[in-house]
Formats: C-alpha cells, sequence, structure tokens
C-alpha cells in the first residue's frame, strides 16, 4: 500500500461522510450553474470548471476507500460489512458518474444553442487562414494561386 494510506474503520467511515459532503458540494455547484446561468458565459464556465476538480478528488478518494476494503486493515470487517461499504462507494461513484454526464450534457446543449442561434463573438464566417504558401503573396499574387489551384481541380475532374 501506498504511504499515507493508514486507515482505521472509523477513519474509513469519516473519509466516506467527507466523500458525502464532497459530492454534495460538487452537485450545489452544477445546480448553481444550471440555475444561475442557463445560457452559459464566464461564470458558468467557471462553476463547471470547480465541479469538474472537486469530481477529480472524490474519484481518487473514492478508489482509496475501495482499495483500503480489499487490504489487511480491512480484516478486522466482516465479509457482510466490506460488501456493504462497497456498495456505498459503488452508488457514490454512481453519483459521481451521473454529475459528470450532466457537466457534460449541460455544457453541450449551451454550446449547440449558441452556435445554431448565431449567438457569439462572431456569428460570421471566420477569416481565412494564413498559410506559408499565402504569406508571402500580394493580392495579384493570391489571384494567380486561386486560379492556379482552380486549373488543377478542374484537370483534376
Amino acid at each position: 500500500m501506498p504511504s499515507g494510506f493508514r486507515l482505521d474503520t472509523d477513519g474509513w467511515t469519516k473519509e466516506f461522510d467527507e466523500c458525502k459532503q464532497l459530492a454534495q458540494e460538487t452537485l450545489q455547484l452544477i445546480q448553481e450553474r444550471n440555475l444561475r446561468h442557463p445560457n452559459g458565459g464566464p461564470e458558468a464556465s467557471r462553476l463547471s470548471a470547480a465541479a469538474r476538480k472537486k469530481l477529480g478528488t472524490l474519484g481518487v478518494q473514492l478508489d482509496k476507500l475501495l482499495r483500503w476494503l480489499d487490504s489487511p486493515e480491512a480484516d478486522s470487517l466482516s465479509e457482510p460489512e466490506k460488501n456493504r461499504r462497497r456498495d456505498l462507494i459503488h452508488d457514490l461513484r454512481g453519483r459521481r458518474e451521473g454529475m459528470q454526464m450532466s457537466i457534460k450534457r449541460s455544457t453541450g446543449a449551451a454550446d449547440r444553442d449558441a452556435l445554431f442561434s448565431g449567438a457569439g463573438p462572431s456569428s460570421g464566417p471566420l477569416p481565412p487562414r494564413e498559410t506559408e504558401a499565402t504569406a508571402e503573396l500580394d493580392n495579384r499574387g493570391l489571384l494567380g494561386l486561386q486560379q492556379a489551384v482552380m486549373r488543377r481541380q478542374d484537370e483534376e475532374l
């Protein structure tokens, strides 16, 4: 086991309670984002990032608790008690996965709505990118290059 992995049965319970609290805080962040910032924006992004960070921490802590149940330090627990605790972890892991999906779904929906409504910083087409082939050309050179590319494409037909 990694160093600093020492837990006892009371420590496990305390850690699990902290995991439940972390899950509740994460859910509150997601709900706040959904209620106060349904159209996205910088504050919605900040809340999503904070929720993702908490979900990452929660995942690490749940893995630690699950590993402890398989360690020799958990031998003092009966097998039914170990199974009960595994079920608690799996339930909380399921809630965590649901929250992850909620973050992805909501973020995607806001992005889709902005895309299809034409909202956003610019609703027009993006300017063309400069390439090595066009970087040093003036307008006449660009026109010549465009005509050459079109002739080549026509020949390929």
